[in-house]
């Protein structure tokens, strides 16, 4: 919990985990204290995960820098709402973006596709270890920046009641 006090005469608590001013939208804002650069963005029920990434970053002594989360869906048109054939965790708010930031200095895409620095390697293995999170840089594909939960593999109809609320009323 954070406090903002007006002249140190009255102070309201509020939650790091900001509720949408969209009724009906799952997407929150929370910000970890060791999360820089944008706010992550994520649906209510990705929280905890993002707590726990939090914790593996806290135990290999880095702090991450956000540089993308949940995404709006471009290709909608009109006010009907169907999922998409891909299924990025991104649009349901499912998914981080992120650079790493160690002592020795900042580890970018270039840096996380090459020999990882050893705090960037501890973080990055503490992702690995978890068997309910993906690292990006294990795909086919590698995307080194990104981490999430593989709900769209794990439970795609999940995904698709998620990415209708998300995009509909976020």
């Amino acid at each position: 919990m954070r406090a903002f006090c007006i002249l140190a005469i009255a102070c309201v608590a509020f939650s790091d985990a900001l509720p949408s001013v969209k009724d009906g939208c799952p997407i929150v804002n929370h910000q970890p204290s060791n999360f820089q650069g944008k706010t992550a963005q994520v649906n209510a029920n990705f929280v905890s995960t993002i707590d726990r990434i939090s914790s593996y970053a806290t135990a290999a002594g880095v702090e991450l820098y956000i540089t993308s989360s949940f995404r709006k869906d471009t290709n909608i048109h009109g006010s009907t709402v169907v999922p998409p054939a891909s299924k990025s965790n991104h649009m349901v708010g499912h998914a981080i973006d992120m650079n790493v930031v160690y002592s020795g200095g900042f580890c970018n895409s270039v840096c996380l596709s090459g020999q990882l620095p050893a705090p960037v390697a501890a973080f990055i293995n503490k992702i690995r270890q978890d068997p309910a999170l993906r690292w990006g840089g294990d795909f086919s594909e590698p995307d080194v920046v990104h981490i999430d939960d593989g709900l769209n593999i794990n439970n795609p109809d999940e995904w698709d009641r998620e990415y209708i609320q998300a995009q509909k009323y976020c």
